[in-house]
């Protein structure tokens, strides 16, 4: 009996669906159609809240960008600062023949000077264009020497101009240090039969041996420069001692203070001894033979 109660509901709920088979595909058809239109509508408003936020986005970044930098200023900022010079002076050295000579500086710290052009103005007249290199942060001395003139001069300054500047990068920067391991003792100034003398011992403590090498020498009689002299020595190995001379061929005033600077462009690859061929002409601004 209960049996026959099953399959007699069983048969109802058959009977049920397949009476109202139309129906249930009809409200399926609607429920199918009804999904779709929600979710292209959600599809719709998230892809016009994306092109609406993205815009404003966009303009955001562009004014907080241009809000921050300033390209100009910053560029303006960046370039190097032109060379400064502190002093000139001319150091007489006969009736008719004087030395003429500029300290300046690179007041930068992260540009080099690589070579630039400078001639002294003499009384209005400017004298020949020589050339130089100044490191980073350095001072330097500038050098005309034997200048021949018929009167006596007034008034003495330098001209400096087309530089050639190069951005030291920071793996680079400890180079500058190599120039504080060139250590100068035993200073001696003497003169005799019109003939004056500074002898001094130079010694390369750096792990650098080099080709060539400038020496500065200034003599100075209180702030009053009564000197100037400039020697060269060749093949400067590490951790060697240099005795070196320079000789001037007329009488001095006694100095008080003897200034030595060593001038090596520590940026030239080619003046690093590291093989066995000799390079020339690493000097620029260097003494011609008096």
């Amino acid at each position: 009996m209960q049996k026959e109660n099953s399959k007699q509901i069983y048969y109802k709920i058959i009977y049920f669906f397949i009476n109202n088979q139309i129906v249930f595909k009809r409200m399926i058809v609607v429920l199918l159609i009804l999904l779709n239109i929600i979710l292209w509508w959600i599809s719709g408003v998230k892809l016009v809240n994306y092109f609406s936020s993205a815009k404003n986005y966009n303009k955001s970044l562009t004014e907080l960008v241009e809000n921050t930098i300033n390209w100009s200023v910053y560029h303006e900022q960046q370039k190097p600062i032109s060379l400064k010079i502190i002093s000139v002076n001319k150091v007489k050295i006969s009736n008719n023949k004087y030395d003429l000579v500029a300290k300046i500086n690179n007041p930068n710290t992260n540009w080099d000077c690589k070579n630039f052009k400078y001639s002294f103005v003499v009384d209005g007249f400017v004298t020949d264009w020589q050339e130089a290199f100044i490191l980073p942060e350095q001072d330097k001395y500038l050098f005309k020497f034997s200048y021949n003139s018929a009167t006596a001069l007034s008034q003495v300054d330098v001209k400096i101009q087309d530089f050639n500047w190069s951005r030291v990068k920071n793996i680079d920067q400890d180079r500058i240090l190599i120039l504080q391991d060139f250590i100068i003792e035993n200073k001696e100034f003497n003169q005799e039969n019109k003939i004056a003398q500074v002898k001094f011992d130079a010694i390369n403590k750096s792990h650098f041996s080099f080709w060539q090498l400038g020496w500065q020498i200034i003599l100075y009689q209180n702030n009053r420069v009564v000197g100037v002299n400039y020697v060269t020595t060749q093949n400067f190995i590490s951790n060697q001692t240099r005795k070196i001379s320079s000789v001037w061929n007329n009488i001095l005033t006694d100095p008080k203070k003897i200034e030595i600077i060593p001038d090596i462009d520590i940026f030239n690859e080619n003046n690093y001894i590291l093989s066995t061929e000799n390079p020339v002409n690493l000097i620029r601004g260097a003494k011609t033979k008096r």
